[in-house]
């Protein structure tokens, strides 16, 4: 599912990203449950100021093939393998990434709850799944979903589409999850999202 070289390369372009940044948080209060918002103790790179935010700082992932497999049982998908080498590179909390004019909302991995956030993205905009769209974040700030089309991608990679909320809201749930009706209403930005990495380690 995953290859060290893939890690290793989305690694490179986050650590890049993140060390020309300064990123704070609001800090997880106790007892730091997992399924609450928030930084918790271990991703903390200072203390918590007087607001209750902190400077969070990045740290190598331990999710496991295993906890993959079980995530795509549970939603009963297969991610792309650079999607599932992406929760294998970092823990980091990355709220907003810029790549030049664009805005993107990625999906954190928080080390005590990694797949919390995709999780939310995914239960959110479950009925596109059937016609092959695949959410995993969000375009702009909260314009609507950003998707990899899995059905023009491979078993690795796909492309990275959007689609604006308003353009969706109208929508039944069986034309959410119909691929004629969503393929009018996607809106293309990346041919992968190995360019999309790319572009955003190049914004440094």
């Amino acid at each position: 599912m995953t290859s060290q070289s893939v890690i290793i390369f989305i690694s490179n372009a986050l650590d890049a990203y993140y060390s020309s940044h300064s990123f704070g948080t609001v800090a997880k209060d106790p007892p730091f449950e997992p399924q609450s918002g928030g930084a918790p103790p271990e991703m903390w790179n200072s203390q918590p100021d007087t607001d209750g935010w902190v400077e969070w700082k990045m740290l190598p992932s331990t999710v496991s093939e295993r906890d993959l497999e079980q995530l795509e049982a549970e939603f009963e998908v297969k991610l792309p393998a650079i999607l599932a080498s992406y929760f294998r590179a970092r823990f980091h909390l990355f709220d907003q990434v810029a790549i030049g004019d664009l805005v993107l909302i990625l999906p954190s991995v928080p080390s005590d709850s990694p797949f919390r956030p995709i999780r939310a993205n995914f239960l959110a905009w479950r009925q596109l799944m059937a016609a092959c769209f695949l959410p995993f974040g969000s375009f702009q700030d909260g314009w609507g979903p950003l998707c990899f089309d899995l059905k023009e991608g491979s078993a690795d990679d796909a492309p990275i589409c959007w689609f604006d909320h308003e353009h969706l809201a109208p929508l039944s749930k069986a034309e959410l999850g119909d691929r004629a009706t969503l393929e009018p209403l996607k809106q293309p930005l990346f041919g992968s999202f190995r360019e999309l990495l790319s572009r955003l380690r190049s914004t440094v």
